[in-house]
């Protein structure tokens, strides 16, 4: 098993509202998450860093719809009095790698990739926005939850990618890295700096999982890790009510 994940601050932001997670459940289960608050709201990137955050705290309750359905109700009650927190998202999108198969739920415009092998690419993810490119679904509060879901089987050295959208990448790119066996941490994070060099670059967050078979030599992957957004504290991770005020 191996991950390769990172996110970069765009430029159009003073700090990154992306953050990411993954989790190893048990010797069977793999989670992956991304979370891009929505700069339009007030507290988008909290909302962001919140769902991470406690993703860890309901990832064994079964589906990721069921998952998701928890954290939406717990944001609900959480934040009951601060409407501001509760009209703010995020999108999002989910991974959880169950055996050799891929369960994806995502809301909102992050993709998500299915890379094989041979370097065949396809967006698993499709977007929720108009035709005038505006978002019409997210993960919030005051929203009813209506995420998609897809699933996938993965082969050996498949590679799953979920990113925010503004993560400069596409299917070619990732075919041509996963074929040419050079899809690597160091890769990735060449990929996230090249993602935020313009002046108005949104922030960039990628999660890459390379699947292994059964029978295949697994790297470990401690069951407490979690990787997020540099700019988030490592302890408290929020001020008053579990978010921060900026």
């Amino acid at each position: 098993m191996e991950i390769f994940a990172g996110t970069r601050c765009g430029q159009k932001h003073a700090e990154n509202e992306d953050h990411y997670g993954h989790w190893q459940i048990d010797d069977d289960r793999l989670v992956l998450a991304v979370a891009d608050g929505i700069g339009s709201n007030t507290y988008g990137g909290s909302v962001a860093r919140w769902l991470i955050a406690n993703v860890p705290a309901h990832a064994t309750d079964g589906s990721l719809l069921n998952i998701l359905q928890r954290l939406h109700s717990e944001i609900r009650s959480e934040f009951d009095d601060i409407q501001e927190f509760l009209t703010s998202g995020a999108s999002i999108a989910f991974a959880l790698v169950t055996g050799n198969t891929a369960h994806i739920l995502w809301a909102g415009d992050s993709p998500v990739f299915h890379t094989r092998a041979d370097g065949q690419c396809t967006r698993l993810t499709v977007p929720h926005s108009s035709s005038l490119d505006v978002l019409d679904n997210w993960f919030s509060g005051a929203r009813k939850l209506e995420p998609d879901e897809t699933t996938v089987k993965l082969a050996s050295n498949d590679v799953l990618t979920l990113c925010s959208d503004g993560a400069i990448l596409d299917e070619p790119s990732l075919g041509t890295a996963v074929q040419n066996e050079v899809l690597s941490q160091t890769h990735i994070d060449s990929l996230l700096d090249d993602s935020v060099v313009a002046f108005d670059s949104d922030d960039a967050t990628i999660v890459c999982y390379r699947h292994r078979h059964d029978n295949d030599e697994l790297r470990p992957l401690r069951s407490d890790r979690i990787v997020r957004n540099v700019n988030a504290p490592v302890v408290t991770l929020y001020d008053d009510k579990y978010f921060s005020i900026r």
